[in-house]
């Protein structure tokens, strides 16, 4: 038996739909990471370092080598910056970042 050319067709939608999806699952889990790296940057350039210092830390963050409480610590401390310099906002952070050589 094969199946109807309907179910065939449900079938492309629903994979098409589901891939869309993980798409957009990934894009946001990406810009949250660099949102906080963002913050570990600036962190660190507030602290006095210079930038390939401050990227270099930015870059231990979400590695393997880094832990569970130490990504938690970058997210909280990202937060408290994004309050305290863009209103709490994500992309005016990492542009921030950016402008004082975050490297993307």
């Amino acid at each position: 038996m094969t199946p109807e050319p309907q179910y065939l067709t449900y079938a492309a939608i629903l994979l098409a739909f589901g891939t869309i999806v993980a798409l957009i699952m990934r894009r946001n889990v990406n810009l949250a990471q660099r949102y906080v790296k963002a913050g570990v940057f600036l962190d660190q350039i507030t602290a006095g370092h210079d930038a390939a210092t401050a990227n270099a830390a930015a870059a231990l963050t979400f590695s393997k080598n880094s832990t569970k409480d130490s990504n938690a610590l970058a997210m909280q401390r990202a937060s408290q910056l994004a309050i305290k310099l863009t209103k709490g906002e994500e992309i005016p952070l990492i542009q921030l970042a950016i402008k004082k050589g975050f490297k993307k």
